[in-house]
């Protein structure tokens, strides 16, 4: 994970399991994985699965948030570094709501737009590997 000064302050670990851990003491908050380099549309997504099937499916940069949590905090850093490119922040379509809610909230709050996968329960990467759509 990076801050805005792009250095590194913290590293995601993912077991076989798939739980994931971060470093003890580590920063999270307002910290980001960029996939690609900057592109006029930007797109903002949870996970690094995620973010790495969305750069390879779209070409676009994407900034890997690594929770819903953490959306808005890295939305609010992106936007300020990138003022004037277009943002889309490609939340989870979650059973729970959390994922939709807090990409809408982080798109409301910097004036980007908001996409989610049409499938419930699934969030892009799900949804691009899983051929349910047409692109």
């Amino acid at each position: 994970m990076r801050d805005e000064s792009k250095k590194i302050v913290n590293l995601q670990f993912i077991d076989p399991e798939g739980n994931k851990r971060f470093l003890s003491g580590g920063k999270k908050k307002n910290c980001f994985f960029p996939i690609g380099q900057p592109t006029p549309r930007i797109l903002i997504a949870e996970g690094f699965a995620t973010g790495a099937s969305l750069h390879e499916e779209t070409g676009q940069c994407v900034i890997v948030a690594f929770d819903a949590g953490n959306l808005l905090s890295v939305a609010k850093v992106i936007r300020a570094m990138f003022p004037s490119n277009e943002i889309i922040i490609a939340g989870d379509n979650d059973l729970s709501g959390i994922g939709q809610i807090k990409a809408k909230k982080a798109a409301l709050a910097i004036g980007a737009k908001a996409s989610i996968p049409p499938v419930t329960g699934m969030d892009w990467n799900d949804y691009l590997i899983g051929n349910n759509h047409n692109g």
